[in-house]
């Protein structure tokens, strides 16, 4: 199942961090999956492969209530699977719904501009999900563009001088030292690979 081709003002490395940032989840995804009685990400670690980064974290995902009764907290297994540079895998494991992974793979038109070709794989047993799906993550991707349409530099940076990141940022950093290796003419080097 495809959504129409996603055309943002950012970069593509802007898009693919966006993507991989647990610690947005909470804050920016309010009224879609986003659970705002949990603000703090748990630790969790960051694979290097030879082609990319896996991370595996549970999330407290809130489902939405539907005819007026209240959300209901699913705890969610998310795994990012990253190919260098712009490819990501997401599975979704909850465990009130079955599973379904999306795809998303990033083409830059330039530093400012990218293209997004964003589709999903599920469960046979899911009805209707291919309209489920494509309204609720179009609704996800909507929050997620425009704050990464506010972000300056719109362009990927390369170093992280302007920024302040902490400990629930350790996917989308390990996710920009590769990209940064990458523009520089270097394979992505990780302590344990080499």
């Amino acid at each position: 199942m495809a959504l129409p081709r996603l055309d943002w003002e950012v970069s593509a490395g802007r898009m693919m961090e966006i993507i991989l940032d647990v610690a947005h989840l909470s804050w920016v995804h309010r009224g879609t999956f986003g659970n705002p009685e949990q603000p703090e990400v748990p630790p969790y670690e960051v694979e290097r492969l030879s082609a990319g980064i896996r991370s595996r974290i549970v999330y407290p995902a809130l489902a939405p209530g539907l005819d007026g009764a209240p959300g209901r907290v699913d705890r969610t297994t998310l795994t990012y699977d990253v190919t260098f540079p712009f490819a990501v895998r997401l599975a979704f494991k909850p465990t009130l719904f079955y599973a379904h992974t999306v795809y998303a793979v990033a083409s830059p038109l330039s530093e400012e501009k990218m293209q997004c070709f964003y589709f999903a794989s599920y469960h046979p047993k899911i009805r209707n999900f291919g309209e489920m799906f494509i309204k609720s993550e179009l609704a996800i991707l909507e929050q997620d563009r425009r704050v990464a349409e506010g972000q300056r530099p719109r362009a990927h940076p390369v170093d992280f001088a302007q920024e302040v990141h902490v400990k629930a940022d350790c996917l989308p950093i390990e996710y920009r030292r590769a990209i940064a290796a990458l523009r520089l003419g270097d394979a992505p080097r990780f302590p344990g690979l080499e």
